[in-house]
């Protein structure tokens, strides 16, 4: 009968440091963070700008950089940059595709990065900008 008493009070011992434990660490957390905002979103046709693309050869692959400023009075969801390349005969030989994961906010920018194996054939290429909601209506300038 002893020996019970003592296990029973053993087990409940445990269990007290453990719900201890269990509020210490609850307590340490770091504090949630605040809802995400909405904002709303440009429907139809977006403004954007954008620099002069540049194009390098990298270990076996052709990496494109723009640099695109939003200059609508909205946000642009999903804006995405399609690079299409040509041989000489004007063949298409593929591209390479990047889009911004999070909305663009008005007059922010975004570095799209695009990568597609190289070849000898590559010889012109094309942008194509899109977003969620419509079109894009891109404006190239030398610098923002």
């Amino acid at each position: 009968m002893f020996r019970h008493n003592r296990a029973f009070l053993a087990l409940c011992l445990v269990v007290v440091f453990l719900a201890g434990a269990s509020l210490a660490f609850t307590q340490d957390a770091p504090a949630a963070q605040s809802p995400t905002k909405w904002v709303t979103l440009v429907r139809g046709t977006a403004d954007v700008q954008y620099t002069k693309p540049i194009s390098k050869r990298d270990k076996g692959e052709v990496v494109t950089v723009i640099a695109v400023k939003n200059t609508s009075p909205q946000a642009i969801g999903r804006l995405t940059v399609e690079e299409f390349w040509y041989d000489k005969a004007g063949n298409t030989v593929g591209g390479g595709k990047d889009a911004c994961k999070k909305p663009l906010a008005p007059g922010d920018t975004y570095t799209f990065t695009l990568r597609r194996p190289w070849e000898a054939k590559l010889n012109a290429n094309k942008y194509v900008f899109s977003h969620a909601n419509g079109q894009v209506k891109a404006t190239a300038v030398s610098k923002f």
